[in-house]
């Protein structure tokens, strides 16, 4: 029993010191990706900043109990995260502080953007260590899932999950959406934002930026 709880403890502590190593780092590259994040420039669409998952506490499952510090770049060094998706937003809220509009809030375990505040400014896109993070113009339509190729299997395991069903891509008259790995992929420059695919999808995973909330900002 002791040699148990001892070899337990230090798992735990060798999750926390990577944890913490992998923050550090983290810490470096948001420094570097706000420095050479895209500046807008005058004409320019404008654009804001949206989360490509939808995996709320409540619908993505975990895998293990992570106890390491509150970022996901740490948790992402830990067995590729404590959630059974390896695409889900990790909820370490590390976006939230890179962010300098203070746009970006953690409900339910996901990132999400408060579009009303969005500048575009790009400081969010480095922060993910997922990449979950997109700037999108207005009346474009994006997938908020990124789970995709071999890390899908034969099930869905994320309940507000992209099922790979292709539906999009048929219906799309513009020919803007693909399907890479069994997710649709959106192309910006050929979408006019006519929400058939958002009809199409059974899971509700695809949704269309507003020209309204970037008007606002």
């Amino acid at each position: 029993m002791d040699i148990f709880i001892n070899a337990s403890a230090a798992v735990v502590g060798l999750g926390f010191i990577f944890g913490l190593a992998a923050v550090i780092f983290a810490s470096f590259g948001r420094k570097k990706d706000a420095a050479e994040a895209p500046k807008e420039s005058a004409g320019e669409e404008k654009r804001a900043a949206v989360v490509c998952c939808t995996g709320i506490d409540q619908v993505c499952e975990r895998k293990l109990d992570y106890q390491g510090p509150a970022s996901c770049a740490a948790a992402a060094a830990i067995f590729q995260g404590p959630l059974t998706c390896p695409a889900a937003c990790l909820g370490g809220g590390d976006c939230v502080p890179a962010c300098p509009s203070r746009a970006i809030v953690l409900r339910n375990g996901l990132a999400m953007v408060k579009k009303e505040l969005c500048d575009g400014c790009g400081a969010c896109l480095g922060s993910c260590p997922r990449g979950l993070i997109k700037l999108l113009p207005a009346g474009t339509a994006y997938a908020a899932c990124s789970l995709k190729g071999a890390d899908r299997g034969e099930d869905v395991i994320c309940g507000a999950g992209c099922d790979g069903c292709g539906l999009c891509a048929v219906i799309c008259p513009k020919g803007a959406i693909r399907t890479e790995g069994k997710l649709p992929i959106i192309d910006e420059t050929l979408c006019d934002g006519c929400g058939l695919c958002l009809k199409s999808c059974p899971r509700n995973i695809i949704h269309i930026l507003s020209d309204d909330v970037l008007k606002e900002v």
